[in-house]
């Protein structure tokens, strides 16, 4: 689970510009597959200035679709084992239907409390050892770094600055990359 994981990070920082932060995707429920666009907060205030949708390529999509299916099944492999995580997984998985219930400022309020958070479990967690049992934590920049092989040695925003130079090289707009990479006020 912990490598697949964070080979899904890692393609999400990657294909989207994503900064560098704690619980990078705070919901599955932020991927629009049929817009193609992925909603990120990567560098909010209170007021969401920098969150946007993002492009996702359709490979990202396709992964994230995976991800929730090893999710899933993830979950029943720990049902009995672990009863409490079983249903955190169940929620990150059914968060669209509760959601969709929302009014603006109850949804608002559950985006503040997950976003970039350090306790609200996400989709895009590892199991690390914690006082002899096995604990699931949110991936963060420092934590996804071990997981690189001992040659290679990668900027936590690596995936950030590719990102922008390959469309750079492809000659998309400037105003396009600024929003792409979360450099407009609103």
């Amino acid at each position: 689970h912990n490598a697949y994981a964070a080979y899904t990070c890692f393609m999400l920082m990657f294909a989207t510009g994503y900064r560098a932060v704690y619980n990078p995707l705070p919901s599955l429920s932020l991927s629009l597959r049929s817009y193609r666009l992925l909603g990120i907060s990567d560098k909010d205030d209170s007021d969401f200035t920098h969150a946007r949708l993002v492009c996702m390529p359709t490979i990202l999509a396709k992964q994230l679709e995976y991800y929730a299916a090893h999710l899933a099944m993830l979950t029943e492999i720990l049902r009995y084992r672990d009863p409490l995580l079983s249903t955190q997984i169940d929620q990150i998985l059914t968060v669209d239907e509760t959601i969709l219930g929302l009014g603006f400022s109850d949804s608002s309020e559950w985006y503040q409390t997950i976003r970039n958070s350090r306790r609200v479990l996400g989709p895009l967690f590892h199991f690390r050892p914690m006082n002899r049992q096995w604990q699931a934590i949110n991936l963060f920049p420092k934590a996804l770094s071990s997981y690189l092989p001992d040659d290679l040695i990668l900027p936590s925003n690596a995936g950030r600055h590719w990102m922008k130079s390959q469309l750079i090289r492809r000659q998309v707009e400037p105003e396009f990359i600024d929003w792409q990479m979360g450099h407009w006020m609103t």
